[in-house]
């Protein structure tokens, strides 16, 4: 089962995923992905704390969230190690965001990670 809760903030859209990103459930975040207000000029993170499995169709759906801009929040060696091979596959230098980064507004007005690319 997979369960997917989207919150909207002034600075990102957050997505949290809770479960196992398998078919037949990955059709559903799919879905809810395509379905997102595209015009919105936010962030959009993808907390992945809470994941338990990953297949390969699971993969492909957040490689395409990831070339569309997202990032993530990976927790835990399995998870941070499939974020870290999307990212090598999209060729994003960055690496996930780790549970408890401070997420902030900068001086300039553009959101920014505090610690992204930084994991402990």
């Amino acid at each position: 089962m997979l369960r997917i809760t989207i919150t909207d903030g002034p600075v990102e859209q957050r997505w949290i995923l809770q479960g196992r990103l398998v078919a037949p459930w990955v059709a559903e975040l799919e879905t809810s992905w395509k379905k997102r207000s595209r015009h919105v000029m936010r962030r959009c993170v993808v907390d992945l704390s809470e994941v338990t499995l990953i297949d390969k169709r699971g993969e492909r759906a957040l490689r395409a969230m990831r070339r569309a801009g997202a990032e993530f929040i990976a927790c835990g060696v399995y998870i941070q190690h499939v974020v870290e091979g999307i990212n090598r596959q999209c060729k994003v230098k960055a690496q996930p965001v780790t549970p408890g980064t401070n997420l902030r507004q900068t001086p300039g007005g553009a959101p920014s990670a505090g610690r992204l690319g930084r994991t402990r």
